[in-house]
């Protein structure tokens, strides 16, 4: 955070609108501040240890405290601190202008959630933010760092419909002195994953105001630095990065809406399972399970149905490796864990195609597909399909017992 307020409301302590939960130091630090009549104090980032010192010196001494003349935003100045505010207008604003939190109540209190409540959800507010450098950042009440802003910002974009961006352009339209002009708005349109539809329909509303702002980035054009850009370096096999740098980056995808980029991406992971090079064919292994690890019932069907079709594709094609059979494994035990039925419903009928049952025997044109499935029948995965079946209903029943006939287990 580029600031961090501390305030004094109604007997409690709260740090950056989050109230502490009392303890002997907070009821300790209260005390010495309620002595020196302090309502509200503000550190920025540019805060050092001397300065932290001074101030702690400064609120602790007895003299002092008990001193009527004392004022410690004066004695501050007068050391030629100014990295910390006291009972400035700025630390009040800041507090009566964002949302207080419970700190007793357990909630998420990430950078991400408390970063998103301050970026909030309104298409001009968020053209404005998007637009902004750190002073103006600040000026909003924003004081968390620009980068993590211009992090959060696209995946927020998300939730904002085509529809929206025509509203906000009209309400920019009415504001003759607006501080958000109608390329503003246009830049932020940009980034979102639906910016040829918003382009046309910004375009076909602007009666009055003449459409000259940034073209959506092409789909082909990949600038350095976005989650496309990462996720192809990552997928060099001669990158010695940790597989954590990718799956951020494709989770990005999802978060941003940018589907079809993460479909293609594993798409382009499953063909690489069948190269000759073993080194090559190492890596589209460790990201691709990487990848599959951050599966939930949240992630698009398109998404995993990307990484079913493409290995069916390669077998079907006789581009046996060691790899598929590791892939479907890991897409099995996850879809299962996360009780992704539909999803590994799919899978299992596919897996099906591979393997034929004549007279008690069972044979297999993959041996990737046999090997998976032996990997498989185990008792911890058997046991929750079992569990599941018991709690299924209606369509949810069809698919889990899909599911134990394909492991086909002695168990079942």
């Amino acid at each position: 955070r580029e600031l961090v307020t501390m305030n004094l409301h109604r007997g409690e302590l709260y740090v950056c609108n989050l109230s502490i939960k009392p303890s002997i130091f907070t009821k300790q630090l209260l005390q010495y501040i309620q002595i020196l009549d302090i309502a509200s104090l503000l550190f920025t980032r540019e805060l050092s240890a001397h300065d932290l010192m001074t101030f702690l010196a400064a609120i602790v001494d007895r003299d002092r405290q008990y001193d009527p003349a004392f004022k410690l935003s004066e004695y501050l100045r007068g050391q030629r601190i100014a990295t910390i505010e006291v009972n400035s207008e700025r630390s009040f604003e800041l507090f009566e202008r964002r949302k207080l939190y419970r700190g007793e109540v357990e909630s998420d209190y990430s950078v991400r959630r408390l970063a998103l409540d301050q970026i909030g959800n309104d298409p001009v507010q968020l053209a404005r933010i998007f637009n902004a450098d750190e002073t103006v950042l600040l000026a909003m009440g924003v004081d968390f760092a620009h980068d993590i802003i211009a992090y959060l910002v696209p995946e927020r974009l998300v939730a904002i419909q085509p529809e929206d961006f025509v509203k906000a352009a009209e309400e920019i339209r009415r504001q003759s002195n607006a501080d958000v002009t109608f390329d503003m708005l246009m830049a932020m349109a940009s980034a979102h994953p639906r910016a040829a539809e918003i382009t046309r329909l910004l375009a076909a509303d602007a009666t009055e105001t003449t459409v000259v702002g940034t073209q959506p980035t092409s789909e082909a054009t990949v600038p350095e630095g976005t989650p496309e850009a990462v996720v192809r370096d990552m997928m060099d096999p001669l990158n010695a990065e940790s597989p954590e740098a990718f799956t951020d980056s494709f989770v990005r995808l999802l978060n941003t809406g940018r589907i079809k980029a993460a479909a293609d991406t594993v798409r382009q992971l499953v063909s690489r399972l069948s190269n000759p090079e073993v080194v090559e064919r190492q890596k589209g292994l460790e990201l691709l399970t990487a990848v599959i690890e951050q599966f939930t019932p949240a992630t698009p069907t398109e998404v995993t149905a990307a990484v079913r079709i493409a290995v069916q594709q390669q077998l079907a094609a006789g581009n046996e490796t060691f790899e598929y059979a590791e892939v479907i494994r890991a897409l099995f035990t996850r879809l299962l864990q996360q009780n992704c039925w539909p999803e590994l419903a799919e899978l299992c009928r596919t897996l099906q195609e591979f393997r034929e049952q004549q007279g008690g025997v069972t044979t297999y044109s993959s041996l990737a597909v046999k090997k998976a499935l032996e990997q498989v029948n185990r008792t911890d995965l058997i046991e929750l399909a079992i569990d599941k079946l018991v709690k299924a209903k209606g369509e949810e029943t069809g698919q889990v017992r899909v599911v134990l006939g394909t492991i086909g287990s002695e168990d079942v």
